[in-house]
């Protein structure tokens, strides 16, 4: 199990305080490369903590995302084996029906044959997602079940290759955007007392059993931006599949002898442009960490003149979390 971080500093957040902060971690999925400076926002609720190891790198566990909603893995159908009963001799057969003189031959019985039941295999049965339930939660209105939803596609994505393909559908996908691009500056944030205890975190100072219990609270506001960033993040783990999937197939046709097709470019996957609009414009800086983090997972080396433009304005960011992660991101094209 992933276990959550403590908080380092407030981060104080556009569109008003913010009682928690995050902590970003460090998707090391493609080798090693540039190591980023040490992000200075962490979550301080640990049921709904950001991952302090690599999401890309490591199996999506049930409950990295929020401990009180796990993910049901799916259940596998166990082949039953359909066999008839053992077929006994009629006791007409075995008993003869009339008597006869004992001095005359008894006839003879045929020994009773057993009976090999025939044994029938079923094939098992394929696994399914429901794609339909997962698109209702990632449209729910309930921030809790987004997550779940969230989640399960992540899981799916990552942990499940016998279904992973499932989930790398347009409706998805275009749901997985919609999260991210959710306005949240209307909902409600952090009380006064939570930003209190937000600044105590920051400083290191010891709270009491009350405050240890408001720190675990996250407001409106709070968990629909955590949505965002691991909407983020599930994304890019669905689009790597798209990409990967369809150079796979290219890579038959040209084993074939056949016309291959064009690969896919990183900015036709969808949501690409989505991410981009997050790292340029959204004014939380964890969530633009976020959209480097998710370009980093798609991109090859065939993108990095388009990813050098998207990361113009966080190769010369103030913040040293978003610089760091463009600087990583960029280092991988050197390696």
């Amino acid at each position: 199990m992933i276990q959550p971080t403590n908080a380092q500093q407030l981060y104080p957040q556009a569109g008003g305080a913010n009682a928690v902060s995050i902590n970003i971690y460090n998707p090391q999925a493609y080798g090693a490369g540039a190591q980023p400076q040490q992000v200075p926002y962490a979550y301080t609720n640990s049921l709904y903590q950001m991952p302090n190891a690599s999401m890309y790198n490591q199996p999506v566990q049930n409950d990295c995302y929020q401990q009180y909603m796990p993910v049901q893995t799916p259940q596998v159908a166990v082949p039953q084996l359909n066999a008839p009963a053992p077929q006994m001799m009629p006791q007409s057969v075995l008993t003869p029906a009339v008597q006869q003189d004992p001095m005359q031959a008894q006839p003879q019985v045929a020994a009773e044959q057993p009976v090999t039941p025939e044994v029938v295999e079923q094939a098992p049965q394929a696994q399914t997602v429901n794609t339909d339930e997962l698109i209702q939660g990632l449209k729910n209105t309930d921030l809790d079940l987004k997550a779940e939803a969230i989640n399960k596609i992540a899981f799916c994505a990552q942990s499940e290759p016998e279904t992973a393909l499932q989930v790398v559908s347009e409706p998805i996908m275009q749901s997985l955007v919609e999260v991210i691009n959710e306005d949240t500056t209307a909902l409600e944030g952090p009380s006064e007392q939570q930003i209190q205890v937000a600044q105590k975190i920051a400083k290191g100072e010891q709270l009491t059993p009350e405050e240890e219990a408001l720190s675990e609270q996250l407001s409106p506001r709070d968990k629909a931006n955590k949505n965002r960033i691991f909407a983020l993040y599930t994304l890019a783990m669905v689009q790597k599949l798209q990409r990967d999937e369809l150079n796979e197939y290219i890579e038959t046709q040209k084993a074939n002898g056949e016309q291959a097709i064009a690969p896919l470019k990183i900015e036709d996957l969808m949501g690409y442009n989505d991410i981009v609009n997050v790292l340029k414009n959204d004014q939380r800086p964890e969530v633009k960490v976020a959209a480097i983090q998710a370009l980093q997972h798609v991109a090859t080396a065939e993108d990095k003149a388009t990813i050098e433009g998207a990361l113009t304005e966080a190769l010369a960011s103030q913040d040293p979390a978003i610089k760091a992660a463009a600087d990583e991101l960029m280092a991988k094209f050197a390696a």
